[in-house]
């Protein structure tokens, strides 16, 4: 595991490098490939997540795993939210998203979108998933906990609408326009679309 823990960090170089040499930025074939590493990623931090913070149900007859108790919780994992957003508020003030490295004066936005952040996004993961973080504590209250309901359709939309409103008004980037549009597809997604189908493969409804 953590083999692969490093490899999705450490290919964000190589990735990178190609970005900036090559301008691959806009060639789709090629950012499937640039994040694969975060999908294993992902799947790595699954695994790790089922066998350090989670016990399997002796109870059940079914194979089920419960959360560990708090006391048995690997601090990452008890604080990794808390830590995340304070390193990343460090890097919020100290450059842009779209800034540039010193040398050799390439941008810095292939580098944290690739997998130099993998590290920290993982303990944000980890430490919602485990409940027990001060942060996580509080997006589990009303009414931020309504949230996880468009969660699903607001990440599938993002791209659709960013380009129906660029096309239609010329705008880009984080304008009201913009999110307004996508929170009102969301919401209606996830009661036209996302439900039924939840409902369709008895998963659990949100």
């Amino acid at each position: 595991l953590w083999t692969l823990f490093t490899m999705g960090v450490v290919l964000s170089v190589p990735i990178a490098v190609f970005d900036w040499v090559f301008e691959f930025d806009e060639v789709t074939p090629w950012l499937t490939v640039s994040y694969w590493p975060n999908f294993v990623m992902g799947q790595a931090l699954a695994i790790w997540f089922l066998k350090n913070c989670m016990v399997k149900d002796k109870k059940s007859t079914e194979r089920r795993f419960t959360m560990r108790p708090m006391h048995e919780l690997p601090l990452t994992a008890r604080f990794g939210t808390t830590i995340c957003v304070l390193v990343l508020g460090v890097f919020f003030f100290t450059f842009p998203p779209d800034g540039k490295l010193p040398w050799p004066h390439v941008s810095i936005e292939p580098l944290v979108s690739r997998g130099m952040l993998l590290p920290l996004l993982s303990l944000f993961v980890v430490g919602l998933a485990c409940e027990v973080d001060p942060i996580a504590k509080l997006f589990a209250r009303a009414p931020l906990r309504w949230l996880e309901k468009f969660s699903f359709t607001n990440f599938i939309f993002q791209v659709p609408i960013h380009n129906l409103v660029k096309r239609l008004t010329g705008w880009e980037g984080l304008s009201w326009t913009f999110v307004g549009s996508l929170i009102c597809a969301s919401v209606v997604g996830h009661y036209l679309l996302e439900r039924p189908w939840r409902m369709y493969l008895e998963l659990r409804q949100k």
